[in-house]
């Protein structure tokens, strides 16, 4: 029997818990223990990964910056294994771009054109 797919979804009341634990700023910390200073554009990263079945929890999230959650993911996963997934993604929604102009030029956009 297939088991049902996982949410990605965090609960807001773990990701303020998260925020308010790590001082909404990026926890990366560099080899000479320079925490990363970044505030703009945090992600929650799951320490043991959500591909391995890590959880939700707020002991398993922490913030790091855009650039350094990829860093991490990187790590976790390997750079091949993420270079494939970022470009499959890349690739499908560019196929799902030219499939929407595609059916928008053939009058298949589901609007009337009427006024």
């Amino acid at each position: 029997m297939k088991q049902p797919q996982r949410s990605r979804h965090i609960p807001a009341r773990i990701r303020r818990r998260v925020f308010e634990r790590d001082k909404a700023q990026c926890t990366f910390v560099d080899e000479s223990g320079c925490r990363c200073r970044e505030v703009d554009r945090l992600e929650l990263h799951h320490l043991n990964p959500f591909g391995r079945a890590g959880q939700h929890h707020a002991d398993n999230l922490t913030l790091r910056c855009q650039a350094h959650n990829a860093f991490a993911a990187e790590q976790d996963f390997g750079r091949e294994q993420i270079f494939v997934k970022r470009n499959s993604m890349r690739h499908e929604a560019q196929r799902a771009q030219r499939e929407t102009v595609l059916r928008w030029r053939s009058g298949e956009s589901g609007e009337s054109g009427e006024t």
